[in-house]
C-alpha cells in the first residue's frame, strides 16, 4: 500500500480527506487507480487529455516526478506519494 498526500486545496473535493491509501505498483497504475477509484479528484489534478495540470507537481518520497507519471516507474510498499499545488496572490 502506498499513500497520496493532498494539500487543502485539492482535499477539499475529497470532503477533506487528505490521505489516500492506493495499491498501484507504478505510476502509470496510479493515474489509473485515480481515473478509476477518484474521478473528481482526478478532473482537479489533470487535463481531459491526461496530462498533469500546470499547477500540480506530484513527488514521490520528496523527488518530483510530475514529468514520470506515465511510466512504468515501479511504488513500493511504504512509498508517500505528495500532490503539491502553485498558489498564486497578489
Amino acid at each position: 500500500m502506498l499513500v497520496l498526500t493532498l494539500p487543502p486545496p485539492i482535499s477539499t473535493h475529497l470532503q477533506g480527506l487528505s490521505r489516500l491509501e492506493l495499491k498501484a505498483n507504478t505510476l502509470q497504475a496510479m493515474v489509473g487507480e485515480l481515473r478509476e477509484q477518484y474521478p473528481k479528484l482526478y478532473g482537479v489534478l489533470f487535463t481531459p487529455q491526461g496530462t498533469l495540470n500546470g499547477f500540480v507537481n506530484i513527488y514521490l518520497n520528496q523527488t518530483r516526478v510530475s514529468d514520470q507519471l506515465h511510466t512504468d516507474r515501479v511504488l513500493n510498499e511504504g512509498d508517500v506519494l505528495e500532490v503539491l499545488v502553485s498558489v498564486s496572490g497578489g
